[in-house]
């Protein structure tokens, strides 16, 4: 019987019932397409509709087995230097210990195929959205912004977790099921073009207010996400012009109180995932009152954080302090504090989960300041995060000593965040060096993870596997 490749089929269906979950507009609910014949037009027939299809894209970036909701930050913790895995579970087994086997069916089901649905979803966005008269311009072109800008987000994990992978960009099944590997070089030059296209977009015309709350992706988001793509593409000068637009605007502030970070009115966080489920959100290591909380901690717990983690702390390092937990003798990341109920897309939650914030764009530009060699504003820029934690400024003034003081800075500042420190450690060359001391059987070739065998076995021009598996 033919294998179908449930990987790149449209999820149009999906999106519909996530929409009918998370809003209640009557005109919306009315909509009675075709039986098995869910078409992006039916999504977008006027500026409600479409919104509320776009919405749909963020409840599949929260649902339990995607990497947004907690996963990317556990899974990436436990391959690297972070988190030592206390779970007696195959594919959790695997990952902290550097030895993943190709069947491993988190990577497939949590890693791989929410990405491509993510995607997917994504691209009938942009399908649906470009050239439709029954838009708003305004409306049009946010949505199509933010389409681009997750297409370019979910493939700039994919690329840094696999390698070389497939950037999708269309809708077509039968294309779709049978698409190659796209190079890590072209997979960048497509992401930045994806997020340039969505800062046009996003200044040209959108009149679309982001709440208080931040839950949408707008220029802002984007340009924080260019930056970081320039940093790892080691584009240094366009690392810090993208970086510096969003530290020099007046829309977002350094916390002041390590303990506001996290808050869902957080004035530091950029862009921001709403909880989707009452009591049961399955953030992890962003929310302790569920999967990864601190029941789930320590002894009796799934993960605990590294004493290498631990011990590279200032003492005087308030973060330290207010972001780690512990229990017995084990410490776990409490960035995430509350553990009242949450509703359903509601502004009332405490905590929203936070995908980019202010802080990550100083140390960028510190990196790319260093690496141009203009230590003083490199230096400056450590010290409004350290000071903000604080110490006192860094007393060494030598390039080198200036850059380890930033990988320093972004390893206590970001730990247990968005995959940074696995990433960090791969893309500055430091995996083998560092791993080696920490991981019995670690290899130079752990540093990618393998492509799922069920995804090659449905395309074989997937081929070949990354090495070492």
């Amino acid at each position: 019987m033919k294998k179908f490749n449930r990987l790149y089929t449209p999820t149009y269906l999906y999106v519909l019932a996530i929409v009918l979950l998370l809003g209640s507009c009557e005109d919306f609910v009315e909509i009675d397409p075709p039986r098995n014949e869910i078409v992006p037009e039916t999504l977008f027939s006027d500026d409600q509709t479409a919104e509320f299809a776009a919405n749909g894209i963020y409840s599949l970036m929260i649902v339990a087995n995607s990497m947004y909701s907690s996963d990317l930050e556990i899974f990436t913790g436990m391959a690297s230097d972070e988190l030592i895995n206390f779970l007696d579970r195959d594919d959790f087994i695997e990952v902290g210990r550097n030895e993943i086997l190709p069947d491993n069916s988190s990577l497939l089901v949590r890693f791989w195929q929410n990405s491509y649905q993510i995607i997917n979803n994504v691209n009938g966005l942009i399908e649906g959205s470009e050239d439709n008269t029954n838009l708003t311009p305004p409306i049009r072109n946010q949505i199509l912004g933010e389409a681009l800008f997750i297409r370019a987000y979910a493939h700039f994990h994919l690329v840094n977790l696999f390698g070389a992978v497939p950037y999708i960009t269309s809708t077509d099944i039968q294309s779709n099921n049978i698409i190659s590997r796209t190079s890590v070089e072209e997979v960048y030059v497509l992401i930045i073009e994806d997020l340039l296209e969505a800062q046009d977009l996003f200044s040209a015309s959108s009149t679309v207010e982001n709440s208080e709350f931040r839950v949408r992706p707008n220029f802002w988001a984007t340009t924080a996400l260019l930056a970081r793509v320039y940093l790892y593409q080691e584009d240094w000068e366009n690392a810090e012009i993208e970086a510096s637009k969003v530290i020099e605007t007046d829309e977002f502030v350094l916390e002041e109180d390590l303990n506001d970070v996290f808050l869902a009115t957080s004035r530091e966080a950029i862009w921001q995932l709403v909880p989707l489920n009452d009591g049961i959100t399955r953030f992890g290591l962003r929310l302790p009152i569920t999967f990864f909380g601190p029941g789930n901690f320590g002894e009796t717990g799934a993960t605990a954080l590294r004493d290498g983690l631990l011990v590279s702390f200032d003492p005087n390092d308030n973060r330290r302090n207010d972001w780690v937990g512990s229990r017995g003798s084990d410490s776990f990341p409490v960035k995430y504090k509350n553990s009242t109920s949450f509703s359903i897309g509601s502004t009332d939650n405490p905590e929203y989960a936070v995908m980019l914030r202010l802080a990550e764009q100083y140390l960028i530009r510190a990196e790319a300041r260093v690496r141009r060699n203009d230590l003083s504003g490199a230096a400056q820029d450590l010290d409004t995060i350290r000071n903000r934690a604080g110490l006192t400024n860094i007393t060494v003034t030598e390039q080198n000593d200036i850059l380890e003081a930033v990988i320093q800075e972004r390893r206590v500042e970001l730990f247990t965040e968005g995959g940074h420190r696995w990433f960090d450690l791969k893309r500055t060359g430091r995996a083998d060096e560092v791993l080696t001391l920490v991981k019995e059987s670690w290899e130079p070739t752990d540093a990618l993870w393998p492509i799922p065998e069920d995804e090659i076995l449905n395309n074989p021009n997937l081929l070949p596997q990354n090495p070492g598996y």
